[in-house]
C-alpha cells in the first residue's frame, strides 16, 4: 500500500497536479488545464525573468505566439524578476511581493476572454492588487512549482492556487509579441507590453545609462543593431530606475524614449542639463 501511495505522489508531481485554483476573479474562476512558464532572456540569451501561466485550455505554449487571444478562455499569469542594486538576475526559488519595487517582485493578470477573443475583465479588475507568489522548487528550463495567495483587482477578489509548471520553449521576441504580453501580463511590473523593442544598457567608462524604447515606431530588430553597435546589452526586461534620475524624449509619439542615468561622473555629464538639452523631461528618483 505504501508503495502504491509513494507512486501516485511521484506521479502527480510530475504532471502538474497542484492545489485547484481557490476563488474568483469579477466572478470567473478557473478550472486549470495547463501550468506552464516561460523564460524570458536578453539578446545574449542570459535569462532575465519567467512567466508563469494557468490556462484552462490544453497544450498552450503554441497558443502564446498568438498575437490574437483564443475565445472563451481563462488564465491567471504572473511576471516574475529579481533584482539586486539595480541588476537584473536570472530566475530562483523565493517569494515574490506583488508590487514591490526592489528584490523579488511579480505582476498577476486575470483573464477571461468572450467569443471574440476579448478580455472581458475591465481594466482595473484583472490585475493582481497584493500577495505573494512563492517558488518552492526551480529547474531551468524544465519545471517550477510553487503557490500563490493574494487579491486581484480594485475589488480585492481573494485567490489562492499552487502549481506544478513545465517548461514552455518559445524565444522572448515571439512572446512579447504574442497577445499574453501586449494584453497587459507585464503591467505593474518592471517589464511592460507597450514595450516589445525592449530596453538597451550601455556603458562607457564611469557612466552607465539605460533607455527604455516605449515608442511604438521602435521594433525589436531596430534597437537590437543599434544597442549592439554602441556595445550595449538589450533585453526585454525595463530598465531599473535611474540612480541620478530619468529623462523622457517624445511623450506620446512613436519615438517616446526614457533614458535612466544608473552611473554617472558628475564631472562629465550632466544628465538634467543634457535631458533639457534633448527637450525631454527629467525626473529625479
Amino acid at each position: 500500500m505504501n508503495r502504491i501511495i509513494a507512486a501516485a505522489l511521484a506521479v502527480a508531481a510530475f504532471t502538474g497536479c497542484g492545489p485547484a485554483f481557490t476563488g474568483t476573479v469579477s466572478g470567473y474562476g478557473l478550472s486549470v488545464k495547463d501550468e506552464l512558464f516561460v523564460t524570458l532572456t536578453d539578446s545574449s540569451g542570459a535569462a532575465q525573468g519567467a512567466v508563469l501561466v494557468l490556462a484552462d485550455q490544453g497544450d498552450f505554449c503554441a497558443t502564446l505566439a498568438a498575437t490574437k487571444a483564443p475565445a472563451d478562455l481563462s488564465l491567471v499569469a504572473f511576471v516574475l524578476q529579481r533584482t539586486v542594486d539595480g541588476k537584473t538576475l536570472s530566475p530562483d526559488t523565493g517569494d515574490y511581493v506583488v508590487g514591490a519595487q526592489s528584490g523579488a517582485s511579480t505582476a498577476g493578470l486575470f483573464m477571461h476572454t468572450d467569443a471574440n477573443g476579448t478580455n472581458e475583465l475591465p481594466a482595473a479588475n484583472r490585475s493582481a492588487a497584493s500577495g505573494r507568489l512563492t517558488v518552492t522548487t526551480f529547474q531551468a528550463d524544465q519545471a517550477m512549482g510553487g503557490s500563490f495567495n493574494g487579491k486581484f483587482g480594485a475589488q480585492n477578489d481573494e485567490v489562492s492556487f499552487g502549481f506544478n509548471a513545465h517548461n514552455c520553449t518559445i524565444d522572448t521576441q515571439t512572446f512579447v509579441n504574442g497577445f499574453l504580453w501586449t494584453g497587459g501580463a507585464s503591467s505593474g511590473s518592471s517589464y511592460t507590453a507597450s514595450q516589445p523593442a525592449g530596453s538597451c544598457t550601455v556603458v562607457s567608462g564611469a557612466n552607465e545609462w539605460c533607455v527604455d524604447f516605449l515608442g511604438s515606431g521602435y521594433s525589436w530588430s531596430q534597437v537590437d543593431t543599434q544597442c549592439a553597435s554602441s556595445n550595449g546589452v538589450h533585453q526585454a526586461a525595463r530598465c531599473p530606475s535611474g540612480v541620478y534620475g530619468s529623462c523622457s524624449t517624445g511623450v506620446g509619439t512613436p519615438t517616446w524614449e526614457t533614458t535612466h542615468y544608473l552611473s554617472i561622473d558628475s564631472t562629465v555629464v550632466n544628465p538634467q542639463q543634457e535631458c533639457v538639452n534633448l527637450g525631454g523631461t527629467f525626473s529625479y528618483n
